[in-house]
């Protein structure tokens, strides 16, 4: 049986992605930081659906976090061949107003986490000849989002990790992917009027919000295709 750790994956993209890969007969870890109440209302609707997710809380900007849900996630199920990195925060300001300790923690979190998770794991995906990572980034990271500028910068980093780390690893039969989603109905856009939500969703390709749910089949599709490597899937742009 396939087993996956899924990054922030109680909310969100995150929680269609592991709602996903249960019903793919996967064994899915789900890291989240801090929402108990999300966390649980997974696991009651994975367990509506016949699954039971290991949940595991930790605050993923720590290297020692990314270490001990590697480890715990190793001794629960083994192997893991599957990585999804898709925990995120966001910062929404003018460029000149963001501090050098909130800098440092989007990034902790967006970039770092992403990069010291896969380290703990990649080893054994080498020895194996076999592993997926997915990497969740953002179409901010391709074409820059104003007032989003050290988030634009995060998800760029990602896409070039991404891309890098796949042409490193991929003749070892591991296979480094991301997806670069545009506006998705998520709680990112919370602090968004209806009306500005309105002139976002014009704005898009496809003259619509991307549900979680797309974007996790997305996810999934990375996942599993044997022949792609080092792919940045846009979606909804």
């Amino acid at each position: 049986m396939k087993t996956a750790i899924v990054t922030g994956g109680t909310r969100g993209i995150g929680k269609e992605i592991s709602l996903a890969l249960l019903q793919r007969g996967y064994r899915v870890a789900a890291v989240y930081r801090s929402n108990d109440g999300a966390a649980e209302a997974l696991r009651q609707e994975a367990e509506k659906l016949g699954h039971c997710p290991l949940i595991i809380r930790a605050d993923l900007s720590d290297n020692a976090e990314c270490i001990r849900v590697a480890a715990e996630v190793k001794k629960s199920f083994g192997f893991v061949s599957l990585l999804v990195n898709n925990a995120a925060t966001e910062l929404w300001s003018l460029y000149q107003s963001v501090t050098d300790s909130r800098m440092t923690e989007l990034f902790s979190v967006n970039l770092f986490a992403a990069m010291r998770l896969t380290r703990e794991l990649l080893p054994d995906m080498i020895e194996r000849g076999k592993g997926s990572i997915v990497n969740v980034a953002s179409i901010w990271g391709e074409v820059g989002g104003s007032c989003e500028v050290h988030y634009s910068a995060s998800k760029a980093a990602i896409i070039g990790f991404t891309k890098a780390l796949s042409k490193e690893v991929g003749i070892s039969g591991v296979r480094v992917n991301a997806i670069s989603p545009a506006a998705t109905q998520t709680e990112m856009l919370a602090r968004f009027s209806e009306e500005e939500l309105s002139r976002i969703a014009e704005e898009s390709p496809l003259g619509r919000l991307l549900t979680a749910k797309e974007v996790a089949d997305a996810a999934v599709y990375l996942a599993e295709s044997s022949a792609l490597n080092g792919t940045v899937l846009n979606i909804g742009y």
